[in-house]
Protein backbone atom coordinates (compact mmCIF):
# COMPACT_ATOMS: atom_id res chain seq x y z
CA UNK A 1 0.00 0.00 0.00
CA UNK A 2 1.48 3.33 -1.02
CA UNK A 3 0.94 6.08 1.48
CA UNK A 4 3.21 8.85 0.22
CA UNK A 5 3.53 11.98 2.32
CA UNK A 6 4.10 14.34 -0.56
CA UNK A 7 0.48 15.49 -0.53
CA UNK A 8 -0.78 14.18 2.84
CA UNK A 9 0.40 14.58 6.40
CA UNK A 10 0.97 11.51 8.64
CA UNK A 11 -2.23 12.34 10.52
CA UNK A 12 -4.23 12.45 7.28
CA UNK A 13 -2.70 9.14 6.23
CA UNK A 14 -3.48 7.41 9.50
CA UNK A 15 -7.01 8.81 9.65
CA UNK A 16 -7.62 7.39 6.17
CA UNK A 17 -6.24 4.01 7.28
CA UNK A 18 -8.62 3.97 10.24
CA UNK A 19 -11.64 4.76 8.08
CA UNK A 20 -10.78 1.90 5.74
CA UNK A 21 -10.30 -0.51 8.65
CA UNK A 22 -13.29 0.18 10.92
CA UNK A 23 -13.51 -2.25 13.82
CA UNK A 24 -9.88 -3.39 13.65
CA UNK A 25 -7.51 -2.91 16.54
CA UNK A 26 -4.39 -3.25 14.36
CA UNK A 27 -3.68 -1.83 10.92
CA UNK A 28 -0.63 -3.20 9.07
CA UNK A 29 1.12 -1.24 6.31
CA UNK A 30 4.17 -1.56 4.08
CA UNK A 31 7.04 0.69 5.01
CA UNK A 32 10.34 1.69 3.51
CA UNK A 33 11.88 -1.22 5.44
CA UNK A 34 9.64 -4.14 6.39
CA UNK A 35 6.14 -3.82 7.79
CA UNK A 36 4.56 -1.54 10.34
CA UNK A 37 1.67 -2.49 12.64
CA UNK A 38 -0.34 0.43 14.03
CA UNK A 39 -2.25 -0.20 17.26
CA UNK A 40 -5.56 1.66 17.47
CA UNK A 41 -6.73 0.20 20.78
CA UNK A 42 -5.56 1.40 24.18
CA UNK A 43 -5.66 -1.95 25.93
CA UNK A 44 -3.55 -3.53 23.21
CA UNK A 45 -1.16 -0.59 23.29
CA UNK A 46 -0.73 -1.07 27.04
CA UNK A 47 0.35 -4.66 26.47
CA UNK A 48 2.86 -3.60 23.84
CA UNK A 49 4.33 -0.72 25.85
CA UNK A 50 4.84 -3.03 28.83
CA UNK A 51 6.33 -5.96 26.91
CA UNK A 52 9.95 -6.18 28.13
CA UNK A 53 11.10 -8.03 25.00
CA UNK A 54 10.21 -5.32 22.51
CA UNK A 55 13.07 -2.99 21.59
CA UNK A 56 13.40 0.70 20.98
CA UNK A 57 14.06 1.27 17.26
CA UNK A 58 17.80 1.14 16.61
CA UNK A 59 17.58 4.24 14.40
CA UNK A 60 16.53 6.30 17.42
CA UNK A 61 19.54 5.13 19.40
CA UNK A 62 21.85 5.93 16.50
CA UNK A 63 20.32 9.37 16.08
CA UNK A 64 19.88 10.50 19.67
CA UNK A 65 22.19 8.24 21.64
CA UNK A 66 21.80 5.67 24.39
CA UNK A 67 20.09 7.93 26.89
CA UNK A 68 17.29 6.70 29.14
CA UNK A 69 14.29 7.33 26.82
CA UNK A 70 15.91 5.45 23.95
CA UNK A 71 17.55 2.47 25.65
CA UNK A 72 16.28 -1.10 25.82
CA UNK A 73 16.88 -4.25 27.83
CA UNK A 74 19.33 -4.39 30.71
CA UNK A 75 20.82 -0.98 29.90
CA UNK A 76 17.38 0.60 30.31
CA UNK A 77 16.72 -1.23 33.59
CA UNK A 78 20.10 -0.20 35.00
CA UNK A 79 19.77 3.44 33.96
CA UNK A 80 16.19 3.82 35.15
CA UNK A 81 16.97 2.25 38.53
CA UNK A 82 19.81 4.71 39.09
CA UNK A 83 18.22 7.89 37.67
CA UNK A 84 14.61 7.60 38.80
CA UNK A 85 15.24 8.44 42.51
CA UNK A 86 16.19 11.94 41.40
CA UNK A 87 12.98 12.38 39.39
CA UNK A 88 10.23 11.76 41.97
CA UNK A 89 7.53 14.32 42.80
CA UNK A 90 8.93 14.77 46.31
CA UNK A 91 12.36 15.57 44.94
CA UNK A 92 10.97 18.68 43.20
CA UNK A 93 9.49 20.29 46.33
CA UNK A 94 12.71 22.12 47.14
CA UNK A 95 13.12 23.54 43.64
CA UNK A 96 9.74 25.32 43.51
CA UNK A 97 11.44 28.70 44.19
CA UNK A 98 13.76 28.04 41.23
CA UNK A 99 10.86 27.19 38.93
CA UNK A 100 8.98 30.26 40.15
CA UNK A 101 11.97 32.54 39.51
CA UNK A 102 12.28 31.22 35.97
CA UNK A 103 8.58 31.94 35.41
CA UNK A 104 9.00 35.46 36.78
CA UNK A 105 11.87 36.02 34.33
CA UNK A 106 9.62 34.78 31.52
CA UNK A 107 7.00 37.31 32.58
CA UNK A 108 9.53 40.13 32.55
CA UNK A 109 9.87 39.56 28.82
CA UNK A 110 6.10 39.40 28.39
CA UNK A 111 5.60 42.63 30.38
CA UNK A 112 8.03 44.40 28.09
CA UNK A 113 6.25 43.08 24.99
CA UNK A 114 2.88 44.10 26.46
CA UNK A 115 4.23 47.60 27.15
CA UNK A 116 5.53 48.07 23.60
CA UNK A 117 2.77 46.13 21.82
CA UNK A 118 5.32 43.90 20.08
CA UNK A 119 4.69 40.29 19.11
CA UNK A 120 6.68 37.49 20.75
CA UNK A 121 7.80 34.13 19.27
CA UNK A 122 6.10 31.45 21.34
CA UNK A 123 8.39 28.42 21.03
CA UNK A 124 11.76 30.13 21.67
CA UNK A 125 10.30 31.98 24.66
CA UNK A 126 8.87 28.86 26.30
CA UNK A 127 11.80 26.61 25.30
CA UNK A 128 14.36 28.94 26.89
CA UNK A 129 12.35 28.94 30.11
CA UNK A 130 12.03 25.16 30.03
CA UNK A 131 15.78 24.72 29.51
CA UNK A 132 16.50 26.84 32.57
CA UNK A 133 13.89 25.04 34.67
CA UNK A 134 15.02 21.60 33.50
CA UNK A 135 18.69 22.28 34.15
CA UNK A 136 17.92 23.57 37.65
CA UNK A 137 15.24 21.05 38.60
CA UNK A 138 16.83 17.93 37.11
CA UNK A 139 20.53 18.66 37.53
CA UNK A 140 20.73 21.45 40.12
CA UNK A 141 22.70 23.60 37.67
CA UNK A 142 21.57 26.93 36.23
CA UNK A 143 22.47 27.39 32.55
CA UNK A 144 20.54 30.66 32.43
CA UNK A 145 17.78 31.83 30.11
CA UNK A 146 19.56 30.92 26.89
CA UNK A 147 17.38 30.98 23.79
CA UNK A 148 20.15 29.79 21.46
CA UNK A 149 20.80 26.66 23.52
CA UNK A 150 17.08 26.01 23.91
CA UNK A 151 16.48 26.23 20.18
CA UNK A 152 19.47 23.93 19.61
CA UNK A 153 17.53 21.32 21.59
CA UNK A 154 14.27 22.05 19.75
CA UNK A 155 15.91 21.93 16.33
CA UNK A 156 17.75 18.72 17.20
CA UNK A 157 14.44 17.12 18.21
CA UNK A 158 12.83 18.37 14.99
CA UNK A 159 15.63 16.97 12.80
CA UNK A 160 15.62 13.62 14.60
CA UNK A 161 11.85 13.55 14.29
CA UNK A 162 12.05 14.20 10.56
CA UNK A 163 14.55 11.40 10.08
CA UNK A 164 12.58 8.97 12.27
CA UNK A 165 9.48 9.64 10.19
CA UNK A 166 11.07 8.75 6.87
CA UNK A 167 9.78 5.41 5.71
CA UNK A 168 7.01 5.12 8.33
CA UNK A 169 4.20 6.31 6.08
CA UNK A 170 6.22 7.04 2.96
CA UNK A 171 7.47 3.89 1.21
CA UNK A 172 9.50 6.00 -1.22
CA UNK A 173 11.23 8.12 1.41
CA UNK A 174 14.95 8.78 1.20
CA UNK A 175 17.41 10.13 3.74
CA UNK A 176 19.13 13.19 2.33
CA UNK A 177 22.72 14.20 3.14
CA UNK A 178 21.37 17.52 4.40
CA UNK A 179 19.28 15.82 7.08
CA UNK A 180 22.23 13.73 8.24
CA UNK A 181 24.45 16.82 8.37
CA UNK A 182 21.86 18.70 10.42
CA UNK A 183 21.50 15.72 12.74
CA UNK A 184 25.24 15.36 13.35
CA UNK A 185 25.60 19.09 13.91
CA UNK A 186 22.66 19.13 16.31
CA UNK A 187 23.86 16.07 18.17
CA UNK A 188 27.29 17.62 18.69
CA UNK A 189 25.72 20.86 19.94
CA UNK A 190 23.44 19.07 22.41
CA UNK A 191 26.35 16.96 23.67
CA UNK A 192 28.32 20.17 24.19
CA UNK A 193 25.56 21.52 26.44
CA UNK A 194 25.53 18.25 28.39
CA UNK A 195 29.32 18.28 28.71
CA UNK A 196 29.09 21.82 30.07
CA UNK A 197 26.56 20.71 32.70
CA UNK A 198 28.70 17.71 33.70
CA UNK A 199 31.84 19.84 33.92
CA UNK A 200 30.08 22.31 36.24
CA UNK A 201 28.76 19.45 38.37
CA UNK A 202 32.25 18.00 38.80
CA UNK A 203 34.06 21.32 39.23
CA UNK A 204 32.15 22.38 42.30
CA UNK A 205 30.75 25.48 40.54
CA UNK A 206 27.32 24.20 41.49
CA UNK A 207 26.19 21.62 43.97
CA UNK A 208 24.74 18.87 41.75
CA UNK A 209 21.38 17.60 42.84
CA UNK A 210 18.53 15.34 41.84
CA UNK A 211 19.17 13.34 38.66
CA UNK A 212 22.76 14.56 38.24
CA UNK A 213 23.60 13.64 41.82
CA UNK A 214 22.11 10.18 41.22
CA UNK A 215 24.20 9.74 38.07
CA UNK A 216 27.43 10.80 39.77
CA UNK A 217 26.76 8.40 42.64
CA UNK A 218 26.03 5.69 40.08
CA UNK A 219 29.38 6.41 38.43
CA UNK A 220 31.21 6.17 41.76
CA UNK A 221 29.74 2.72 42.39
CA UNK A 222 30.03 1.31 38.85
CA UNK A 223 33.24 1.51 36.80
CA UNK A 224 31.28 0.98 33.55
CA UNK A 225 29.52 4.34 33.94
CA UNK A 226 31.80 6.64 31.96
CA UNK A 227 31.47 10.39 31.50
CA UNK A 228 30.24 9.66 28.00
CA UNK A 229 27.42 7.55 29.40
CA UNK A 230 26.36 10.36 31.74
CA UNK A 231 26.45 12.80 28.83
CA UNK A 232 24.17 10.49 26.82
CA UNK A 233 21.62 10.41 29.64
CA UNK A 234 21.94 14.14 30.29
CA UNK A 235 21.33 14.92 26.60
CA UNK A 236 18.30 12.64 26.51
CA UNK A 237 16.79 14.12 29.66
CA UNK A 238 17.31 17.63 28.30
CA UNK A 239 15.77 16.78 24.94
CA UNK A 240 12.81 15.02 26.51
CA UNK A 241 12.15 17.65 29.17
CA UNK A 242 12.55 20.72 26.97
CA UNK A 243 10.93 19.63 23.71
CA UNK A 244 7.88 17.73 24.96
CA UNK A 245 7.09 20.14 27.81
CA UNK A 246 7.49 23.13 25.52
CA UNK A 247 5.01 21.47 23.17
CA UNK A 248 2.50 20.80 25.97
CA UNK A 249 2.66 24.34 27.37
CA UNK A 250 2.66 26.08 23.98
CA UNK A 251 -0.26 24.01 22.72
CA UNK A 252 -2.18 24.68 25.95
CA UNK A 253 -1.71 28.43 25.53
CA UNK A 254 -3.04 28.20 21.98
CA UNK A 255 -6.05 26.13 23.05
CA UNK A 256 -6.85 28.65 25.80
CA UNK A 257 -6.64 31.54 23.35
CA UNK A 258 -9.31 29.72 21.33
CA UNK A 259 -11.36 28.86 24.46
CA UNK A 260 -11.10 31.95 26.70
CA UNK A 261 -14.06 30.82 28.80
CA UNK A 262 -11.55 28.79 30.84
CA UNK A 263 -9.39 31.79 31.76
CA UNK A 264 -11.59 33.20 34.60
CA UNK A 265 -11.71 29.72 36.17
CA UNK A 266 -7.93 29.42 36.01
CA UNK A 267 -7.42 32.88 37.53
CA UNK A 268 -9.94 32.31 40.30
CA UNK A 269 -8.30 29.02 41.25
CA UNK A 270 -4.80 30.48 41.10
CA UNK A 271 -5.85 33.28 43.47
CA UNK A 272 -6.58 30.66 46.16
CA UNK A 273 -2.88 29.82 46.50
CA UNK A 274 -1.25 30.97 49.72
CA UNK A 275 1.33 32.96 47.83
CA UNK A 276 3.98 32.98 45.15
CA UNK A 277 6.10 30.96 44.94
CA UNK A 278 4.16 27.95 46.21
CA UNK A 279 5.85 26.24 49.14
CA UNK A 280 4.87 22.64 48.32
CA UNK A 281 3.93 20.56 45.31
CA UNK A 282 0.64 19.89 47.09
CA UNK A 283 -0.38 23.50 46.45
CA UNK A 284 0.23 23.08 42.73
CA UNK A 285 -1.64 19.78 42.68
CA UNK A 286 -4.74 21.62 43.91
CA UNK A 287 -4.80 23.68 40.69
CA UNK A 288 -7.17 21.20 39.08
CA UNK A 289 -8.55 23.57 36.43
CA UNK A 290 -5.24 24.51 34.86
CA UNK A 291 -4.04 20.93 35.24
CA UNK A 292 -7.15 19.75 33.40
CA UNK A 293 -6.47 22.26 30.63
CA UNK A 294 -2.92 20.90 30.24
CA UNK A 295 -4.10 17.28 30.33
CA UNK A 296 -6.73 17.93 27.68
CA UNK A 297 -4.10 19.61 25.54
CA UNK A 298 -1.89 16.50 25.56
CA UNK A 299 -4.92 14.33 24.89
CA UNK A 300 -5.62 16.15 21.63
CA UNK A 301 -2.01 16.84 20.73
CA UNK A 302 0.18 14.31 22.54
CA UNK A 303 3.76 15.61 22.14
CA UNK A 304 4.78 12.09 21.06
CA UNK A 305 1.77 10.82 19.14
CA UNK A 306 3.25 7.60 17.73
CA UNK A 307 5.31 5.37 20.05
CA UNK A 308 7.51 2.86 18.23
CA UNK A 309 8.88 -0.54 19.23
CA UNK A 310 10.75 -3.17 17.19
CA UNK A 311 9.94 -6.89 17.27
CA UNK A 312 13.06 -8.89 18.29
CA UNK A 313 11.61 -12.02 16.64
CA UNK A 314 8.44 -13.43 15.04
CA UNK A 315 5.32 -12.91 17.12
CA UNK A 316 1.54 -12.67 16.87
CA UNK A 317 -0.44 -9.73 18.22
CA UNK A 318 -4.18 -9.39 18.73
CA UNK A 319 -4.69 -13.08 18.05
CA UNK A 320 -4.08 -13.19 14.30
CA UNK A 321 -1.70 -10.43 13.20
CA UNK A 322 1.67 -11.93 12.26
CA UNK A 323 4.70 -9.81 13.04
CA UNK A 324 8.10 -10.63 11.59
CA UNK A 325 11.46 -10.02 13.21
CA UNK A 326 12.41 -6.36 12.74
CA UNK A 327 8.85 -5.18 12.08
CA UNK A 328 7.80 -1.99 13.80
CA UNK A 329 4.85 -1.88 16.17
CA UNK A 330 3.33 1.53 16.84
CA UNK A 331 1.01 2.62 19.63
CA UNK A 332 -0.92 5.48 18.02
CA UNK A 333 -1.73 7.77 20.94
CA UNK A 334 -3.37 10.30 18.63
CA UNK A 335 -6.10 7.85 17.62
CA UNK A 336 -6.35 6.19 21.04
CA UNK A 337 -6.96 9.61 22.59
CA UNK A 338 -9.65 10.38 20.01
CA UNK A 339 -11.48 7.06 19.98
CA UNK A 340 -15.21 7.98 19.64
CA UNK A 341 -16.18 4.80 21.49
CA UNK A 342 -14.40 6.14 24.56
CA UNK A 343 -14.42 9.93 24.31
CA UNK A 344 -17.50 12.13 23.94
CA UNK A 345 -16.87 14.75 21.23
CA UNK A 346 -13.35 13.37 20.84
CA UNK A 347 -11.99 16.16 18.61
CA UNK A 348 -13.15 19.00 20.86
CA UNK A 349 -11.14 20.74 23.58
CA UNK A 350 -13.06 19.90 26.77
CA UNK A 351 -10.95 20.17 29.97
CA UNK A 352 -14.01 19.21 32.00
CA UNK A 353 -13.15 15.62 31.14
CA UNK A 354 -10.46 16.00 33.82
CA UNK A 355 -11.92 18.69 36.09
CA UNK A 356 -15.47 17.29 36.40
CA UNK A 357 -15.50 13.77 34.99
CA UNK A 358 -12.29 12.72 36.74
CA UNK A 359 -10.70 11.09 33.70
CA UNK A 360 -7.36 9.57 34.68
CA UNK A 361 -4.41 8.07 32.93
CA UNK A 362 -5.10 4.52 31.84
CA UNK A 363 -5.51 2.39 28.75
CA UNK A 364 -7.46 5.10 26.88
CA UNK A 365 -5.21 7.98 27.89
CA UNK A 366 -1.46 7.44 27.60
CA UNK A 367 0.32 10.80 27.16
CA UNK A 368 3.25 9.68 29.32
CA UNK A 369 3.01 5.94 28.65
CA UNK A 370 2.21 3.58 31.49
CA UNK A 371 3.78 0.74 33.41
CA UNK A 372 7.46 -0.09 32.96
CA UNK A 373 8.21 2.77 30.62
CA UNK A 374 6.12 5.50 32.29
CA UNK A 375 7.91 8.82 31.78
CA UNK A 376 10.16 9.55 34.77
CA UNK A 377 9.69 13.28 34.13
CA UNK A 378 5.86 13.27 34.13
CA UNK A 379 5.50 14.74 37.66
CA UNK A 380 7.87 17.59 36.79
CA UNK A 381 6.19 18.25 33.42
CA UNK A 382 2.71 18.52 34.94
CA UNK A 383 4.00 20.72 37.77
CA UNK A 384 5.74 23.03 35.31
CA UNK A 385 2.67 23.13 33.08
CA UNK A 386 0.29 24.06 35.90
CA UNK A 387 2.63 26.72 37.29
CA UNK A 388 3.56 28.34 33.98
CA UNK A 389 0.10 28.27 32.40
CA UNK A 390 -1.70 29.20 35.63
CA UNK A 391 0.60 32.07 36.59
CA UNK A 392 0.75 33.43 33.03
CA UNK A 393 -3.02 33.31 32.49
CA UNK A 394 -3.54 35.11 35.80
CA UNK A 395 -1.54 38.06 34.44
CA UNK A 396 -1.72 38.04 30.64
CA UNK A 397 -4.00 37.57 27.67
CA UNK A 398 -2.49 36.23 24.44
CA UNK A 399 -3.61 37.10 20.94
CA UNK A 400 -2.05 34.60 18.54
CA UNK A 401 -0.97 35.55 15.05
CA UNK A 402 -0.45 31.96 13.84
CA UNK A 403 -2.79 29.04 14.37
CA UNK A 404 -1.69 25.65 15.68
CA UNK A 405 -1.24 22.83 13.20
CA UNK A 406 -2.96 19.57 14.14
CA UNK A 407 -1.19 17.67 11.37
CA UNK A 408 2.60 17.27 11.71
CA UNK A 409 4.38 17.09 8.39
CA UNK A 410 6.60 14.20 9.44
CA UNK A 411 7.68 12.06 12.32
CA UNK A 412 6.27 11.32 15.76
CA UNK A 413 6.24 14.78 17.40
CA UNK A 414 3.11 16.95 17.51
CA UNK A 415 4.51 20.29 18.58
CA UNK A 416 3.44 23.86 17.97
CA UNK A 417 4.59 25.73 14.84
CA UNK A 418 8.13 27.01 15.33
CA UNK A 419 7.03 30.33 13.80
CA UNK A 420 3.96 30.93 16.01
CA UNK A 421 3.86 34.42 17.51
CA UNK A 422 1.53 36.12 19.98
CA UNK A 423 0.92 39.59 21.36
CA UNK A 424 0.62 39.67 25.17
CA UNK A 425 -1.60 42.15 27.00
CA UNK A 426 -2.14 42.59 30.72
CA UNK A 427 -5.28 41.22 32.33
CA UNK A 428 -7.53 43.98 33.69
CA UNK A 429 -6.27 45.11 37.07
CA UNK A 430 -2.74 43.79 36.54
CA UNK A 431 -0.66 46.97 36.78
CA UNK A 432 2.50 45.79 38.51
CA UNK A 433 4.82 42.81 38.68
Amino acid sequence: MKTGMADRSPIEVIEALRKRNTGKRVVSVDQLSGRGHILLDGRLAMQILNDPDLLRPAILRRMIGEGLPWTSGEEWKDARKNIRPGMTTRSFDDCLPEISQSIDDLHDQMYEAARTGESVPLVPLIAATMLRISSRAIFGIDVGVNTDRAMTLMNMASTANQLAGIGVFDTEGRISPEIMHDLRTGRDAVDEISQHILDMAKSGSFEPSRAMKCMLEWQQNDDSVTDRRIIEHTSSLLLASVETTTSMISNTFQFLSEHPEWLPKIRSEFDTMTGWPPKEIKEVERLTTVSGCCRESIRLRPPIWLVARTAPGPMVIDGDVSVAEGDRIYACLYLIHRNPDVWDQPDDYRPQRFTEQAQREGQDYLPFGLGRHYCVGAPLALTEGAMIVGRTCSKFLMSFIDEADDAPKQGFIMGPPMTARFIPSLVDGQTDR
